[in-house]
């Protein structure tokens, strides 16, 4: 096979629980399944390649870092290929900022950015986006202000607006 045994062994448990009883086949099927996706997966030839930032392109324990050493030469190998990248993230300005002092500027224009869940969408050396203070239009504040209003999220988080979207982060003990 071509995936690490105990990869494939992971990948197909995961399939067999989602399956409904019916579909829930022996080894043997998913196995095989699993290796005719490879084989086509490996015959293929892409041209672009969507990354989510937080959680796929770092961890979330270094998410206020610069991008991850062990990922920067990847998306620069892309790149110098001829694949395009497009990053989809929930936040703004830091994530461009991460991605800038790992990426050389010469490779800048090839990186498509979808910041704020991709309500904004530039390119990694467009000096307009994202629009850091963005008004918010009149249904974003109203839903905003609803929820700071609720008594139940006071207590445990804050409601703020940012860009064009809401954001609710916990309460931190002795914030």
């Amino acid at each position: 096979t071509y995936a690490p045994p105990g990869r494939a062994a992971v990948a197909i448990e995961r399939k067999r629980a989602a399956a409904p009883v019916s579909a829930a086949h022996d080894v043997t099927d998913w196995s095989g399944a699993l290796n005719k996706f490879l084989l086509r997966l490996k015959a293929a030839k892409f041209r672009a390649v969507v990354f989510d930032y937080d959680g796929t392109l770092c961890d979330e324990a270094r998410r206020f870092d610069d991008m991850p050493e062990e990922v920067t030469p990847h998306i620069r190998h892309l790149i110098e290929h001829g694949v395009r990248i497009a990053i989809a993230t929930g936040r703004g300005s830091s994530v461009k900022d991460a991605i800038r002092n790992k990426i050389p500027k010469r490779l800048w224009p090839k990186i498509t950015i979808g910041y704020y869940n991709c309500s904004q969408i530039g390119t990694l050396d467009d000096k307009q986006s994202p629009i850091r203070h963005e008004t918010p239009v009149d249904a974003l504040k109203q839903a905003a202000t609803i929820l700071a209003a609720s008594d139940q999220l006071k207590a445990c988080a804050k409601v703020e607006i940012r860009g064009p979207q809401i954001v609710i982060s916990p309460r931190l003990a002795g914030y």
